[in-house]
């Protein structure tokens, strides 16, 4: 299967056309390990064309961009922030919402030895967020606002990015707490002096943060392959759950560049576990139903109506008109055990 990680500029073909390869983008300017479940993954293990798909993956800078690019037909279905979507599809609602992550995966984060247990704690306080464009800083704020604070003046907010520069930041003083969503949030408190705890939010109880988003065209046009998008996907977050460590090292087979450099294997992938573990459980288990990517509607519409009362997203959600997870009732119909086998039993 020819599948490769390229710039977004690169642009896709007619997304009508079944010969051509489905073009996925990751909504993301760089790929990065905690993607390794859903884009090197099925790839690498065939997933992808054992379910009779050829698939493309590119890159772009953040949700907006991939979003538009999809909207312009040069991509067929990307991964985005529901907030993103979900204020997007208020205006054009030819978007479709094909699969939601079962899980909150915003947080805010403060040094452990810190005095502060609750969101109300953070009256006063500096949040540093990866940027005021970011989801970050939109969740940030709803779950300030959502604490009973005014995230415009009982709360300050500073952009610091991640990494390196977030954890100074951090150690530093100059920021309290950190908005992040989980991967960003576990690298930089891997760094930090003190490892970051979540402080526990009313969105911890709101499904469907993130998810894999199409349009009505191609949903019409190509919705055997979204399908088998969605199942080889799905495969791939089933083997990663499983077996960590060897979609860490399937992901550095790849990208052998973002191995840590200097460090023995053992030690890296520990590393590297660390910094996925808790985004991996929070993105890929099972939803509502046992299956992935499958949310009631009763969820789907609390989730929404909570996007808007602390607004979340701009205007009313759509969700009525642009959700529709009926495929994965067909994408989860395939031999769990027999995938948790095979990441049981891969070597290296």
């Amino acid at each position: 299967m020819a599948s490769a990680l390229m710039s977004a500029a690169c642009g896709s073909s007619s997304p009508g056309s079944t010969d051509d390869a489905l073009v996925f983008n990751v909504g993301s300017a760089v790929s990065t390990v905690v993607m390794s479940p859903y884009t090197v993954v099925p790839q690498s293990n065939g997933y992808w064309k054992d379910a009779g798909v050829d698939v493309e993956v590119q890159n772009a800078n953040g949700s907006t961009a991939a979003l538009q690019l999809l909207l312009s037909g040069r991509a067929d279905i990307v991964i985005s922030g529901t907030d993103t979507t979900y204020s997007t599809a208020a205006q054009n609602k030819d978007l479709r919402v094909v699969s939601l992550i079962p899980g909150n995966v915003w947080r805010i984060g403060v040094p452990e030895s810190a005095s502060i247990s609750d969101v109300e704690q953070l009256r006063g306080k500096t949040i540093g967020v990866i940027s005021l464009t970011s989801g970050s800083y939109t969740y940030g704020r709803s779950i300030v606002r959502a604490a009973g604070l005014d995230p415009d003046s009982d709360v300050s907010w500073l952009p610091i990015g991640t990494g390196t520069q977030a954890a100074e930041a951090i150690d530093s003083g100059r920021v309290q707490a950190f908005s992040a969503y989980d991967g960003p949030l576990d690298l930089v408190s891997a760094v930090t002096q003190e490892k970051l705890r979540a402080l526990p939010s009313a969105l911890d109880d709101i499904a469907g943060s993130m998810g894999y988003v199409t349009t009505k065209k191609v949903l019409e046009t190509r919705r055997d392959d979204i399908e088998a998008f969605l199942k080889g996907s799905y495969q791939g977050m089933e083997f990663s759950l499983a077996n960590p460590d060897a979609a860490i090292q399937i992901y550095w087979e790849q990208f052998p560049d973002q191995k840590p450099a200097g460090m023995a294997q053992t030690d890296a992938v520990a590393e590297a576990k660390h910094s996925v573990t808790n985004a991996w459980a929070n993105r890929f288990g099972v939803g509502d139903d046992g299956m992935r990517g499958y949310l009631t509607d009763e969820n789907v519409e609390e989730a929404a109506n909570f996007f808007t009362k602390y607004q979340i997203t701009e205007g009313e959600v759509p969700y009525k008109e642009v959700v529709d997870l009926d495929l994965n009732k067909t994408a989860n119909t395939f031999d769990a055990a027999q995938v948790k086998a095979a990441a049981t039993a891969w070597k290296p």
